[in-house]
């Protein structure tokens, strides 16, 4: 859905998922049959299997949700999931093509959002230019130097089943960070 609504033509855009929730493998495989450019790792573990990326080179990782699962077992997971990130898919990115990672998670301190800034402060550290900026969907909540959208609504309407069945929210309240890499 959001290479429809993004691209009018995404033949040259390869997008490769990984996730070890085989709860999402019917997605997986919907995705896969729409776009052939589109391919997924499942049972792909962030902890262990982030090095075997590194044969490819990305321009857009996106982080969903994976930071406050990783913060709930220590906030040293999460700095290995950013120096593993940096060192295997940032390091192979194209020479003179800009790199995105977004993060999308929980909008609170106690589930690790304040730890997204220690990535962009790993990559200025070693030397990366870079470009973060900070975005929140809830009207009152704290995250410094963020901007609010102007909607906290879904972009996309979801039927009743889908609603149910994967816990989709009926609104957005999370928390994104946006880091573009030169």
């Amino acid at each position: 859905m959001a290479f429809d609504y993004c691209f009018q033509n995404y033949e040259g855009v390869f997008y490769h998922g990984v996730d070890i929730n085989t709860y999402w493998n019917d997605i997986h495989s919907k995705i896969e049959e729409l776009y052939p450019n589109a391919s997924f790792s499942t049972g792909f573990d962030v902890k262990h299997d982030i090095p075997t990326l590194s044969s490819e080179s990305y321009n857009v990782v996106i982080i969903e949700y994976l930071i406050s699962y990783l913060y709930s077992r220590g906030s040293s997971v999460v700095s290995n999931l950013f120096d593993d990130i940096i060192e295997y898919i940032v390091s192979n990115k194209t020479h003179g093509s800009p790199m995105l990672i977004i993060i999308n998670d929980v909008d609170s301190i106690n589930t690790g959002r304040d730890t997204f800034k220690r990535l962009a402060e790993k990559l200025e550290d070693l030397g990366y230019d870079i470009t973060v900026q900070k975005f929140r969907f809830k009207s009152d909540a704290y995250y410094s130097g963020s901007t609010q959208y102007p909607s906290n609504q879904n972009l996309f309407e979801c039927v009743w089943e889908f609603q149910q069945k994967y816990c989709v929210p009926l609104s957005c309240e999370s928390a994104q960070m946006i880091i573009e890499i030169e």
